[in-house]
């Protein structure tokens, strides 16, 4: 049943959450996720998007220490409340009946983004008889969700066949299809990482954080005659979403290696005698320090008559551009 809980109208659910949440109270526009007060941190707060899109942050916080206050809370103002942000997402939708044809199989090989982020595509159900034809994607997702995520996905189709909120037609000026919607996830970890806990450090960072979303897991379109994808062009979407962005400056895509210099020679140098220990059994059948001598001459020999000799050391200078610096 409905209740009230100071100025809000809300319901409980029968069962409470993970991470010890024993009740769930909440309305279309926030949620209260309550422990015991034995868990130190007994109330999380989660501002859903109904709320977020039609009254703003400032508002629902207001709303909520109101509600809080109801409930016995004592602190003078959200301001002055223990705060961190657990989870940001940020958005941007695009109307664009053009791009559902690029929605295919194929498009997934203009993503450009480190090697350590997994890419995940999801196929519309009524076209999954089509796929070995090229069927439509519903869903590209770049990233995780406990780090950095950047999703492109139909939203217009997800409101109607899922997520039931309509007032997006009104936000979206009475389009009702073709909008899609490119999504950046910042989770737990990421936020951690960069000593990001309130939402004023998050606000004051977020053109930044933006940038690097959509420059570091990035859709592009190849340029003719270069195989490099490196260098091809941002998408039409991504390329309004990163000049929406604001100023920042952004370091270019690539491995870089990061830490104490004289660490990383250290590690390398082992690295290396850990190698030619083993080259020298495999040439003689045991360990001989002449063996050590002649593979040491053979690479030295190697890094000389290398015709590529010049490219690789320019990307080695550039990956090791940041070491000594804050990672």
């Amino acid at each position: 049943m409905p209740f009230q809980f100071g100025p809000e109208l809300v319901q409980v659910r029968a069962t409470g959450a993970k991470g010890g949440v024993k009740w769930v109270a909440g309305n279309d526009d926030l949620l209260f996720l309550i422990r015991s007060p034995a868990a130190g941190w007994c109330v999380s707060i989660r501002y859903l998007a109904g709320g977020l899109w039609e009254y703003g942050l400032d508002a629902l916080r207001a709303r909520a220490h109101q509600a809080l206050l109801h409930a016995g809370f004592r602190a003078k103002g959200p301001d002055e409340w223990p705060v961190v942000v657990s989870r940001a997402d940020y958005a941007f939708d695009f109307h664009s009946p053009a791009f559902g044809r690029e929605m295919i199989p194929r498009l997934l090989e203009q993503i450009v983004c480190h090697s350590s982020s997994k890419t995940r595509a999801t196929v519309l159900p009524e076209k999954l008889s089509t796929w070995s034809r090229g069927g439509t994607l519903q869903t590209i997702d770049i990233g995780s969700k406990a780090g950095l995520q950047v999703s492109i996905y139909h939203k217009s189709l997800e409101v109607t066949e899922a997520s039931g909120k309509t007032w997006f037609h009104e936000l979206w000026g009475g389009v009702v299809e073709d909008v899609w919607r490119l999504e950046i996830r910042f989770g737990g970890e990421y936020l951690r990482d960069r000593s990001l806990r309130t939402h004023a450090d998050l606000m004051s960072e977020l053109p930044a954080m933006i940038g690097e979303a959509v420059f570091t897991r990035r859709l592009t379109v190849p340029l003719t005659g270069d195989t490099r994808r490196r260098r091809w062009a941002l998408h039409p979407l991504w390329t309004a979403a990163y000049l929406a962005r604001g100023e920042a400056i952004l370091p270019p895509l690539g491995r870089y290696v990061t830490g104490r210099r004289s660490v990383l020679l250290d590690q390398q140098a082992r690295q290396i005698a850990g190698t030619l220990r083993s080259a020298a059994v495999l040439a003689r059948g045991d360990f001989d320090p002449g063996a050590v001598s002649e593979m040491v001459e053979l690479a030295c020999r190697l890094i000389d008559d290398d015709h590529r000799h010049l490219q690789k050391v320019e990307r080695a200078v550039e990956r090791y551009r940041f070491v000594d610096d804050a990672k």
